[in-house]
């Protein structure tokens, strides 16, 4: 922080408040509060939505897995089911249910040890207050998405329409939520609920 004076002295999710406040006082910047982060799993794919396309029996390790065509489901883009994350979390917040990481948002603390393991990027860091989260990272066309997994984002875009707030937006074949803008929602959960295959999800 020293070589870049301006940072924020409330970047750390984990120290929370009183972090922030430590770091303010020893570098004689203005503190401020710290925003509550989770982290959470673009995935849904489980083993009843997706299958194998080959019979993996090597290491136990998402990256290993990753080094064999891109790992043993039908997606590409999907959890490997290994449990990396699960592996380096300092909280046990997080389980494997039916091959894909679920995180609990009870005991996680935001740190964000999770989402530099995982291989395929599928974890990432939201604020605490947000529910609606898409559990999808494919980003093929819908035909390719609906052979890999049932429940993968096609994007069609009702989401995307459905949003009275215009926080959905389909880029790159998959939906994505402009948190700044999910704020208020008059019709909370709509793009959810619009969602024909679940890849959004409360």
């Amino acid at each position: 922080m020293c070589e870049h004076p301006d940072t924020p002295a409330n970047l750390c999710v984990p120290g929370a408040d009183t972090v922030a406040r430590q770091l303010s006082e020893l570098l004689g910047v203005e503190s401020a509060a710290v925003e509550k982060k989770i982290a959470v799993v673009h995935c849904s794919g489980d083993c009843t939505h997706t299958q194998d396309k080959v019979d993996y029996k090597g290491m136990e390790s998402c990256q290993a897995a990753k080094l064999l065509y891109g790992g043993k489901g039908s997606c590409t883009y999907g959890c490997l089911g290994l449990g990396d994350c699960k592996n380096v979390c300092p909280q046990n917040a997080i389980c494997m249910q039916d091959g894909v990481a679920h995180i609990n948002r009870e005991r996680c603390i935001g740190c964000g040890l999770c989402t530099r393991v995982c291989p395929n990027r599928l974890i990432d860091l939201i604020p605490d207050r947000e529910t609606v989260v898409v559990a999808c990272s494919n980003r093929d066309k819908g035909a390719a998405v609906r052979k890999a997994c049932t429940s993968g984002c096609i994007g069609c875009r009702k989401c995307e329409r459905s949003c009275p707030n215009g926080a959905v937006t389909v880029t790159d074949n998959i939906a994505v939520i402009d948190y700044n803008k999910c704020e208020d929602c008059p019709d909370f959960g709509i793009c959810a609920r619009s969602c024909p295959t679940g890849a959004l999800r409360l």
